[in-house]
């Protein structure tokens, strides 16, 4: 029987030692918002000298925006190049997500552009491999890098119930402060994960 597909956990660290490992700079993690499309440097044994990007970027990047998202491609003084493997293995930008509504609503488009791409016109045999890191800034300032590996339709189905599990727990919370007498939760993300998750219903 072939075990379930799930998130393995590569580390949770502070953001210096988390940009030490990936060769970012600390202080650009420590103010970006709320979601920075990270190269993928820490995919080979010995860092490069310049910033490596998965192909997919500047994709991912406009799917992101299109759906409201305000997302950023990571830059210092290095040179970008483009990722080229190999392998049939597919590797998708690492986002870095600043805690917040927008990670609900990024992974709900990731998905469904993962859905779009591989899974919707080729049978399960024709759908490639998927590897996909998610880098999260915790409230208490520590980076959580996670990663998930596997066919495209588990990839996709597993970013669709994480997005849905933290829209679920916004909600609850924000039904609670509302009990309290503080502020609604923020209307224009509920809208815009509302909006994708119709546009990924097939």
């Amino acid at each position: 029987m072939r075990q379930k597909l799930g998130w393995i956990d590569i580390s949770t660290s502070s953001i210096a030692e988390f940009a030490n490992r990936n060769n970012l700079d600390a202080a650009t993690l420590s103010s970006a918002e709320p979601v920075l499309i990270l190269p993928s440097n820490a995919t080979f044994n010995e860092l490069p000298q310049e910033h490596l990007f998965a192909s997919s970027a500047k994709e991912v990047l406009f799917v992101l925006r299109e759906s409201n998202v305000a997302a950023t491609i990571y830059q210092d003084n290095r040179e970008r190049r483009e990722l080229i493997l190999k392998s049939d293995l597919v590797i998708l930008p690492t986002l870095y997500y600043v805690a917040g509504a927008a990670s609900s609503v990024a992974l709900s488009v990731l998905a469904n552009w993962i859905y779009d791409r591989f899974v919707k016109n080729n049978d399960s045999e024709d759908q490639p491999s998927i590897r996909y890191e998610s880098a999260d800034r915790m409230a208490d300032g520590s980076v959580r890098w996670r990663r998930v590996e596997g066919p495209a339709n588990e990839v996709c189905k597993l970013l669709r119930q994480e997005s849905k599990a933290l829209t679920d727990g916004m909600t609850h919370n924000s039904q609670r402060v509302q009990r309290q007498g503080g502020p609604q939760w923020h209307t224009n993300q509920k809208k815009a994960l509302q909006k994708v998750s119709r546009k990924g219903k097939k």
